[in-house]
């Protein structure tokens, strides 16, 4: 078989993985592949989540001063003479609706206290149960999509000559063929959506919680020192409503959106994960790709076989030059002696 051939074969089969790849779905195999990798990868550098931790103390904070403040009426008092009259009304007032906030601001502190024991679970659930397991499959499927890439780089070897077709190694490409650990692979990872899907879950909820607390409460706390709607709260408030606006600034500025982004993330991978849908474009494409290979692998080595029985004829044709040049130099010297 011709070197020209060879690459016709190799370029031809890898036309066909790719149209392959296109009609089987394997594409979409990759796609779940990489939405679990990315999901690893933001378990394990846990993106963000310090933000959490950053809301559930800013409220413990807050909670703590409106305590304070509503069990100390005085500190309540309206500034302005104009409102002494009304101190001690304004100071109820204020303190009943801030208890309100404040019994909030508790219960999001007591079902906070144990979220971040369930988020570390869930988070670490994953990287134990996932462990090597998506990296391996992540490997096997990107090698899997990266088929005919690699026999168009073989076909472009062929146009160096037999030496560098004799060179030519099929092993890596056969081996990456051999999906048999995916099924094992597949099936952990399957089995980890019972478990892990609700803890995560829970974690979103609490999360959208305090998320909901940490963009209501400054309007709610501001409302809480209007006396009357004509009168700005500020233009009445006491000294404390500065600093409790200040902490509810402080409250404010701790975005838990990408949070909330990363946890609907992991749920849709594990919620959407299905070993079917995963395997049988993979198999499918796999038996194609066997079967195309074969026929491959027949024609390097017809090349190979042609390469090394061209590389014989040389060496005979050197070995019958020296024979040659042995026999010419026999001659002259049998020459001289007559």
């Amino acid at each position: 078989m011709s070197l020209s051939d060879v690459k016709k074969t190799l370029e031809e089969a890898a036309g066909a993985l790719r149209s392959k790849q296109a009609e089987c779905g394997i594409g979409g195999s990759s796609s779940v592949v990489d939405a679990l990798t990315s999901v690893q990868e933001s378990v394990s550098a846990k993106d963000n989540f310090n933000k959490v931790q950053e809301g559930i103390e800013s409220i413990i904070v807050l909670q703590n001063t409106m305590e304070t403040v509503i069990k100390d009426p005085s500190q309540l008092t309206p500034g302005g003479a104009c409102f002494a009259g009304c101190a001690k009304g304004y100071g109820d007032q204020v303190a009943l609706k801030l208890n309100v906030v404040k019994d909030d601001a508790l219960g999001l502190g007591q079902e906070f206290a144990g979220l971040k024991d369930v988020m570390e679970s869930a988070l670490d659930g994953i990287a134990s149960s996932w462990g090597g397991l998506v990296p391996e499959l992540h490997k096997q499927v990107r090698e899997l999509m990266d088929l005919p890439e690699e026999l168009l780089k073989i076909a472009r070897e062929c146009e160096g000559g037999f030496d560098d077709i004799a060179k030519i190694d099929m092993g890596p490409i056969q081996r990456s063929l051999d999906i048999s650990p995916l099924d094992g692979i597949a099936t952990t990872i399957d089995s980890s959506k019972t478990s892990l899907s609700p803890a995560v879950a829970e974690v979103k909820d609490a999360v959208n919680k305090l998320r909901g607390f940490v963009t209501s409460a400054p309007k709610r706390v501001e409302e809480s020192f209007q006396l009357m709607s004509c009168i700005p709260a500020a233009a009445l408030a006491p000294p404390v409503y500065i600093t409790v606006m200040e902490e509810l600034r402080q409250l404010k500025k701790i975005d838990l959106s990408p949070v909330v982004e990363v946890l609907e993330k992991i749920i849709s991978a594990i919620q959407g994960f299905d070993v079917s849908k995963l395997l049988d474009p993979i198999k499918d494409f796999v038996d194609f790709a066997t079967s195309h290979l074969d026929q491959v692998t027949a024609a390097l080595e017809a090349a190979k076989s042609a390469a090394a029985a061209e590389q014989q004829l040389e060496q005979l044709g050197e070995k019958a030059g020296e024979v040659g040049g042995w026999l010419e130099e026999g001659a002259s010297k049998f020459e001289k002696l007559w």
